[in-house]
């Protein structure tokens, strides 16, 4: 088992974020993984009497050590079933919000973006540690678009984890 490490138990594949159980006869059993479906169904297997996160799981057994409660579990390509370590990484509970997808409401369908009705123009913003940085009004939604993606590869150059 060339990438397999023993936490809690359990035996976890790190490369393809798979978890198994040591039967009494020696033989490893695959905890098949649940969901509880809706908008982001995170793979959970029941450890000990309590549902866990296959992503979080997956992370501790790789850190051999458990977890904080302000430490959040990120999926990078955003697919919450993919719990590869290498789809993994440790974030905080900021730089995780940093990640969130577009909201359905929103009327540019675009982060950091919306239109000002007081100025009759497009604004671009973008919240660095806790702070909104403003990035101008713009005439034209792909104006501000711009604007923003220019100030995402800025801060991402500055060691931040911005998603365009």
């Amino acid at each position: 088992m060339p990438n397999h490490v023993f936490w809690k138990g359990r035996v976890v594949d790190l490369d393809t974020g798979r978890i198994f159980k040591e039967e009494d006869n020696g033989q490893l059993r695959e905890l098949v993984p649940s969901s509880r479906g809706g908008a982001r169904p995170y793979q959970r297997v029941r450890l000990n009497g309590a549902w866990q996160g296959v992503h979080r799981l997956v992370v501790e057994a790789r850190l051999q050590r458990n977890l904080d409660q302000d430490e959040v579990v990120n999926h990078r390509n955003w697919d919450v079933t993919d719990n590869r370590l290498d789809n993994l990484e440790l974030v905080t509970p900021q730089q995780n919000s940093q990640w969130r997808r577009v909201s359905r409401n929103s009327a540019s369908g675009h982060l950091g973006v919306y239109f000002h009705v007081g100025h009759d123009k497009w604004r671009a913003h973008i919240r660095v540690d806790g702070r909104q940085k403003h990035h101008g009004y713009h005439d034209s939604l792909e104006s501000a678009v711009q604007a923003r993606a220019e100030a995402v590869l800025d801060e991402n150059a500055r060691g931040h984890h911005y998603h365009a």
